[in-house]
């Protein structure tokens, strides 16, 4: 492999952090779950078509956004404010996942294809969106929720009661974890006149609205699971719920945390929670 393509390789992973991709794939893997499940080879095709939207979303989202992370401190080191890459090559990313995202979309059904018409509109749509208001952070938590939903209704066509609650806890869980994302910019966004929630109501009231939205989340999350697994599979729950709930008291006592723990760990726990009910089913 060159030089070159090497390069391109690692700045690309760097726009996109594949690790928020595996957290959007494992969602869709948690509504293939609840419903009855029978492995098809189209479901890599799904998961693909899931990841390059995540992809071009995030490309899109540094395109827009470049002219402000190029003020802010923490951002201004990131491969596009920095010119590690050029616009043109950014673009270029955002294009080629996006004209991907469509194309493949058009192997699925009809409704398929309506709802990545949605979504292509809405990769663009969010970057702007913290600019008028600070709703942005439920708009991005919603099209992450309905990934749940996306993989049931391509296993069976339509959604099961556990589908719905996975998808208000995958819903009120990216929320949460972006209005905590978004208290690093806290300053610099009300300098900028930009509608983050923390920049509009202030630290103290954006943390208590992220932690009741996680709370939620995880009440969301064990409701599906009670309806979908036997008390095995509490196991994983069990302990992710003990974990989660440390972090917090963390997060009030003032010290620091992990944004991919809060991005990543529910989707982590719901689908070891199903694993391990069917691994336990297939033993019996």
């Amino acid at each position: 492999m060159s030089a070159a393509i090497r390069r391109h390789i690692q700045l690309f992973c760097e726009v996109v952090v594949p690790q928020q991709t595996i957290t959007a794939i494992l969602w869709v893997l948690v509504g293939l779950m609840s419903v009855p499940f029978s492995f098809r080879n189209e479901m890599i095709l799904l998961c693909l078509v899931v990841a390059i939207a995540r992809f071009s979303g995030m490309c899109w989202n540094h395109l827009i956004d470049g002219w402000l992370d190029q003020h802010n401190i923490r951002t201004k080191d990131r491969a596009f404010p920095s010119g590690r890459i050029n616009r043109n090559e950014l673009l270029l990313y955002a294009l080629v996942t996006y004209i991907s995202f469509l194309l493949l979309s058009f192997f699925f059904s009809m409704v398929g294809q309506i709802v990545a018409l949605i979504v292509a509109v809405s990769l663009v749509v969010y970057s702007y969106l913290k600019r008028v208001s600070c709703f942005c952070h439920f708009f991005l938590g919603f099209f992450h929720g309905m990934l749940p939903l996306v993989g049931a209704c391509f296993q069976i066509g339509y959604g099961s009661i556990a589908s719905y609650c996975f998808c208000a806890a995958a819903w009120l869980s990216v929320t949460g974890t972006d209005i905590l994302y978004a208290l690093q910019d806290e300053r610099f966004d009300r300098a900028c006149f930009l509608y983050s929630l923390p920049s509009r109501y202030g630290k103290e009231i954006s943390l208590y609205v992220a932690f009741f939205l996680h709370f939620f989340a995880w009440l969301f999350l064990c409701i599906a699971c009670w309806l979908l697994i036997s008390p095995i599979g509490y196991i994983p729950l069990i302990g992710g719920c003990g974990i989660f709930w440390r972090k917090w008291q963390k997060i009030f006592r003032g010290k620091r945390f992990s944004f991919s723990f809060f991005l990543s760990s529910m989707a982590y726990v719901a689908v070891i929670s199903l694993l391990v009910e069917r691994v336990w089913i297939a033993l019996l």
